[in-house]
């Protein structure tokens, strides 16, 4: 049957059964996977964007499934795929239900942190989040253009672990 014979050409090409897995099969495994990316991406374009503990720790994760599924024939090749689908589909629904629900948005995503107020730097909570003077003043010249914490109205460590300033009114 012909369909047959294309599932033992897939199985060979990929190295599932073969007693010697080489960089051939390493390298279409790596193809299919590169394309499968583009498929990935395509479907959950915020995946990439590491703005959140949540995503790194996705992105790890997907990153380790993927390496081994192509360096290992011990894998199986299209469960790891499988794998990987399903938590692009539990990351792309968990978004969605943030959205509808603060709390859970909350939980996944995390809150901004008040550092300055009135030109004033938190010091408990710049202790806490391990935020030196340097670190706030090399952040407000690179996102506001300057380095007098005086003229800031607000700053915020954000959920992806950048600091965003508010400028006083003139």
């Amino acid at each position: 049957c012909m369909l047959e014979k294309i599932l033992d050409f897939v199985h060979w090409s990929i190295g599932v059964g073969q007693t010697e897995f080489n960089f051939f099969h390493m390298s279409v495994r790596g193809v299919i996977v590169y394309f499968f990316g583009f498929f990935v991406m395509r479907f959950d374009k915020q995946i990439m964007a590491i703005r959140t503990p949540f995503n790194l720790v996705l992105n790890v994760i997907l990153g380790a499934i993927l390496a081994n599924a192509i360096a290992f024939h011990e894998i199986h090749f299209f469960a790891a795929l499988g794998m990987v689908t399903f938590l692009v589909i539990i990351n792309k629904a968990t978004i969605h239900a943030t959205f509808y629900f603060r709390s859970l948005e909350k939980l996944v995503k995390g809150s901004p942190i008040l550092l300055v107020e009135d030109g004033k730097i938190n010091w408990p909570v710049m202790q806490y989040n391990a935020i030196t003077e340097e670190d706030l003043l090399a952040s407000m010249r690179q996102e506001a253009g300057f380095h007098d914490i005086n003229k800031i109205d607000k700053a915020f460590l954000e959920n992806g672990g950048n600091i965003s300033f508010i400028l006083k009114e003139k």
